[in-house]
C-alpha cells in the first residue's frame, strides 16, 4: 500500500511540474513579446514636423498611433474648400484615443425621389438621427497601426477608406487584424474625410467659390500625408495599396479615375475595391445638385442672403449638423444624396467613362462583391415596385428606357426580386465589371 502511495505522489508530483512548465512557458512567450519593444522608450514617438505624436504598444503585440492629424480643421471660412495643411503644434500630441468621427447623415427614408414629385418646394421633415457626442467637424485625422518596432523598416503599406455611403462611418478599421494576417507585414493607415453635405454638397456656389468633392480631396490629402510620412512608422512611399469597403471601394474608383487617370506624383501603387458603390454621379451643375444645394440652403435659413455659401460658412456647426441629418434624410429609401459629382477639375469625367478610356492611376486592381449586395438598401415593401426604383434612381431617364428597365427587370421572379436586382447590378456591380475592363489583364476578382 506505501508503494502504492508514493507512486501515485510521484505521479501528481510529475503532472504538477508539467503543468507549471506550460504556464511558465506562455509567461515566457509573452515576456518574450513584450521585450520585443524599443528598449529606449515606453510610448512611441514620432516627430512629422508640424506635430510630435506620442502612440502607445498594445498588448505587446503591435504599436498604433490614433487621430494624427493631416490637415487643417475645416471650420468656418474652410468649409467647402480644399483641405489645408496642419497647423503646426507645440509639444507632444497624444495619439492614443480614438478620434472623433465626422458629422453622420443617413441614408433617404422616403418612397419617391423629391426631385420628381409634382412640387419641389415643400418636403415633409425627415426622421432625424441623434447627433453624436463623439462628432465633431474638426475630423480630418488618420489612424496609423505598425509592428513593434519599425524603425528602419520600409514595409507595404495598406490605406483603407471607410465606407458608409458618403454619409457616414468612421476611420476606425482595425489595423490589428491585418498586422497579424500579415506576421506584422505591412502598415496600415485609416482614413477619415468630410461627409454628407460637408464632403458632397455640389452646385455652381460651390464652384464659384469653394471646392467641389472636398471628401474626396480630403482623401488625395491623406494620401499625400502618406507619401511624406509613412516611412518614419516603417512603411514604404512606394508601395501603398489603397482599400475601400462600400462607399470607400466607390472612393477608391474616384481616386483610381482623378486627374483624368494622371496624378502626380503617383500617389498608391494598387487598390482594392471591396463592394465598390457607384451611384449617379452627375455634372457639379445638373439641376438635381443644384436641387439639393437649394434644400440646404432652405433649412438652413439662408435663402435670403446675398451670399448663400458664404451664410452657410457662418452657420454654427449644430446648425449645420440638423441641416445634414434632415436633408440626407430626405432621399429616396436606400439612396444617398450627397455623392461625388463630375466637377471639372479633380474628377473631370464620369466613371463610366473614364474607365472605358482607360483614364486610371496605379498598376493593379483587385475587385470583390457579394451576390445580393442591395438586400440591405432595398426594404421588401409591397408597395414599390421596380418602375418606382428605376425612376428615382434614374429621374433623367426618358418613359421608354424606363419601361425597357421595367420589362428587363420584371423577368428576374416578382417585383421584389427585380428591384433588388436593378439596385444591385446599377451601383455595385456595373462598377465591379467597369474597374475590371479597365485594368484588363492587370485586374483580379
Amino acid at each position: 500500500m506505501a508503494t502504492n502511495l508514493r507512486l501515485l505522489f510521484r505521479w501528481l508530483f510529475a503532472l504538477l511540474a508539467v503543468v507549471l512548465l506550460l504556464q511558465i512557458s506562455g509567461y515566457l512567450s509573452a515576456l518574450h513579446r513584450v521585450l520585443r519593444l524599443p528598449s529606449n522608450a515606453e510610448h512611441p514617438v514620432v516627430d512629422l514636423g508640424y506635430a510630435t505624436y506620442r502612440g502607445e504598444y498594445v498588448y505587446g503585440r503591435y504599436t498604433r498611433f490614433l487621430g494624427l492629424r493631416y490637415a487643417a480643421p475645416p471650420l468656418g471660412s474652410l468649409r467647402w474648400r480644399s483641405p489645408a495643411p496642419p497647423p503646426v503644434l507645440s509639444g507632444i500630441q497624444q495619439a492614443t484615443s480614438p478620434p472623433a468621427q465626422c458629422p453622420q447623415g443617413m441614408l433617404g427614408t422616403r418612397r419617391v425621389n423629391p426631385f420628381i414629385e409634382a412640387s419641389h418646394s415643400i418636403l415633409p421633415h425627415a426622421r432625424r438621427t441623434p447627433v453624436n457626442g463623439d462628432t465633431s467637424e474638426d475630423c480630418l485625422l488618420l489612424n496609423v497601426y505598425a509592428p513593434l518596432d519599425f524603425a528602419g523598416k520600409a514595409l507595404p503599406v495598406i490605406v483603407f477608406i471607410h465606407g458608409g455611403g458618403y454619409l457616414g462611418g468612421r476611420g476606425d478599421a482595425s489595423g490589428q487584424d491585418l498586422l497579424e494576417e500579415s506576421d506584422d507585414g505591412v502598415v496600415v493607415v485609416a482614413i477619415q474625410y468630410r461627409l454628407g453635405i460637408f464632403g458632397f454638397l455640389a452646385g455652381q456656389a460651390i464652384k464659384d467659390s469653394g471646392a467641389l468633392n472636398a471628401g474626396l480631396l480630403d482623401q488625395q490629402a491623406a494620401l499625400q500625408w502618406v507619401q511624406t510620412h509613412i516611412s518614419q512608422f516603417g512603411g514604404d512611399p512606394a508601395r501603398v495599396t489603397l482599400w475601400g469597403q462600400s462607399a470607400g471601394a466607390g472612393s477608391v474608383l474616384q481616386q483610381v479615375i482623378a486627374n483624368d487617370g494622371k496624378t502626380s506624383p503617383p500617389l498608391f501603387k494598387r487598390s482594392i475595391a471591396s463592394s465598390a458603390y457607384m451611384p449617379s454621379q452627375y455634372l457639379y451643375n445638373d439641376p438635381i445638385p443644384e436641387f439639393w444645394y437649394r434644400k440646404v440652403v432652405e433649412s438652413a435659413g439662408c435663402s435670403s442672403a446675398s451670399d448663400t455659401l458664404s451664410c452657410l460658412r457662418h452657420r454654427p456647426t449644430h446648425e449645420l449638423q440638423r441641416v445634414n441629418a434632415e436633408m440626407t434624410g430626405l432621399a429616396m429609401e436606400g439612396t444617398a444624396n450627397f455623392v461625388p459629382v463630375v466637377d471639372g477639375s479633380f474628377i473631370k469625367n464620369s466613371p463610366v467613362n473614364a474607365l472605358s478610356q482607360g483614364k486610371t492611376n496605379g498598376d493593379a486592381m483587385l475587385v470583390t462583391t457579394l451576390t445580393n449586395e442591395a438586400l440591405q438598401f432595398v426594404p421588401p415593401d409591397p408597395r414599390r415596385t421596380i418602375e418606382d426604383y428605376v425612376r428615382g434612381m434614374y429621374p433623367h431617364l426618358s418613359d421608354k428606357n424606363v419601361q425597357e428597365a421595367v420589362q428587363l427587370y420584371s423577368s428576374f421572379g416578382g417585383q421584389y426580386r427585380g428591384t433588388v436586382a436593378v439596385v444591385n447590378e446599377s451601383i455595385f456591380l456595373c462598377a465591379a465589371y467597369h474597374l475590371l475592363k479597365a485594368f484588363s489583364g492587370r485586374a483580379w476578382k
